[in-house]
């Protein structure tokens, strides 16, 4: 479950006490509401609550599956109603578009990966990541790498060690990569529940600033770098690629009323937490951020503007850490839109799954 704590959400209330006099710090002013443009375009109608796999954007096609029923969906970018292309045997949880094909994931254990044309019809099975396994787990999150599927299975027990799988595109028989668990700060374990590849390790991130990586040659799990703030929740999980794991977290050396946030970064190799980016205004908290395929990020956080009203700001960062605020959704009235899954990127615009009080897909533009 994404939570976002400290960052942005308590702006409302220091506006409301910092009047004026004192002499000391006071909070520093919201930005204006006018900044976000008229730009959150829903693109399908408004359904009852549905959740997707990742989006994909393939010459003006955006892909992506849904739960109810098990299909994989296309949606023309250029107006139309989102049509299935294909049946599923179970949800599939992830998709990639993969140069002339779609591939998704399905099956009981969610470790079947199926081939689809991107015309659509039946889905071909391209490796099972249960054969052979006598009592193999589900499927939590996945990585796609030019060679193998790698995914992470929930712990086969109560407080057990999550496991990293991998299997050769090719075929073949699943390999474990290993196993860690994710041990709190107070003691309890939780799932690791956020992955990605890089060379030399699977990375794995929780919640609560925990993270490690899975070295591809069997050696020990290296646990990745983090902070008391993280650690005593004053922060909040940002994103994760090969680089290593991203977490929003108050900003050092700023005092607390300023209520400005950093991403951070624990890098895949073990190294000490730095600064990724400093680039949000104050009141404000990144919420999910993922790799735009060039090199860049899509990056969504949360801000409290000067109508007291949250909105979800959508920012594109390009490969050289500049960062450009492409709009807003609607003031917050009763609900949030929910943004959890990655983002289709498309020349024009960039396309999100809200599947927050109801289930739509939304365009942003460049």
């Amino acid at each position: 479950m994404k939570v976002l704590i400290g960052l942005g959400m308590s702006a409302a209330v220091a506006a409301s006490s910092c009047g004026g006099g004192g002499g000391g710090p006071s909070a520093p002013p919201f930005e204006s509401a006018s900044l976000c443009a008229a730009v959150w375009e829903p693109v399908t109608p408004a359904a009852p609550f549905d959740v997707t796999s990742s989006l994909g954007y393939r010459d003006g096609v955006i892909y992506y599956t849904t739960f109810s029923p098990s299909s994989v969906m296309a949606l023309p970018t250029a107006g139309g109603p989102a049509t299935p292309i294909a049946s599923l045997p179970t949800y599939g949880s992830e998709l990639w578009v993969d140069g002339d094909q779609l591939i998704v994931s399905s099956g009981n254990y969610g470790t079947q990966f199926f081939s689809i044309p991107f015309a659509g019809g039946t889905p071909s099975l391209i490796v099972d990541g249960a054969s052979g396994r006598s009592d193999p787990g589900s499927a939590l999150v996945y990585a796609l790498t030019p060679t193998d599927f790698h995914w992470l299975e929930f712990p086969s027990t109560v407080g057990g060690p999550t496991t990293a799988w991998r299997v050769s595109r090719t075929g073949g028989s699943p390999t474990l990569v290993g196993s860690a668990s994710a041990t709190l700060p107070n003691g309890p374990v939780t799932a690791f529940d956020r992955m990605a590849v890089s060379a030399d390790a699977v990375v794995m991130a929780a919640v609560l600033g925990v993270a490690a990586a899975l070295p591809l040659d069997g050696s020990p799990a290296r646990v990745l770098a983090t902070s008391d703030d993280l650690t005593r929740g004053s922060g909040n999980y940002a994103g994760i690629d090969a680089a290593g794991v991203y977490w929003t977290a108050p900003r050092a050396g700023v005092p607390l009323i300023e209520d400005k946030s950093s991403v951070m970064l624990a890098p895949a190799d073990g190294g000490p937490l730095r600064v990724f980016w400093d680039g949000l205004p104050a009141h404000a908290g990144v919420w999910s951020m993922w790799p735009d395929g060039n090199g860049g990020w899509v990056i969504v956080s949360l801000e409290v503007f000067d109508d007291l009203k949250q909105r979800m700001v959508i920012w594109l960062m390009d490969a050289s850490g500049q960062a450009k605020r492409l709009g807003c959704s609607p003031p917050a009235e009763t609900s949030l839109p929910y943004i959890s899954v990655r983002p289709a990127v498309a020349p024009d615009a960039i396309y999100l799954e809200d599947s927050g009080s109801k289930f739509q897909i939304v365009r942003v533009a460049r």
